[in-house]
């Protein structure tokens, strides 16, 4: 071993955790630039169904209102479903919406 280097070897616990965190890191910055995507083609949808400057405004600003909304209600259950189960159930009730606005024909 050379002077000044050593080898820092990692447990197989420390090296899953370490995959764990990557892979929540990817799941946090896909989940970011689709809400990204969706806070600029939602106006831009709702525009294309004939919405007003008045509605578009309304479509936005209801995302941080019904999380201000949800925010307690959710925190209760994570503590008692747990993180995981909510997370999943959020993920597929978001792709549900996600997947049904494209067959909607008006801004309500």
């Amino acid at each position: 071993m050379r002077h000044g280097m050593s080898i820092h070897r990692i447990s197989a616990g420390q090296a899953a955790d370490e995959r764990r965190l990557y892979l929540f890191l990817l799941l946090v910055l896909l989940a970011g630039l689709s809400i990204g995507m969706v806070k600029v083609t939602t106006p831009l949808f709702a525009l294309s169904l004939g919405a007003s400057k008045a509605e578009i405004g309304f479509i936005t600003g209801s995302q941080p209102l019904m999380m201000a909304l949800v925010s307690l209600p959710i925190g209760i259950a994570i503590g008692s479903v747990g993180a995981r189960g909510m997370f999943m159930l959020g993920s597929v009730l978001a792709g549900a919406v996600y997947f049904l606005t494209p067959f909607a024909d008006s801004p309500y």
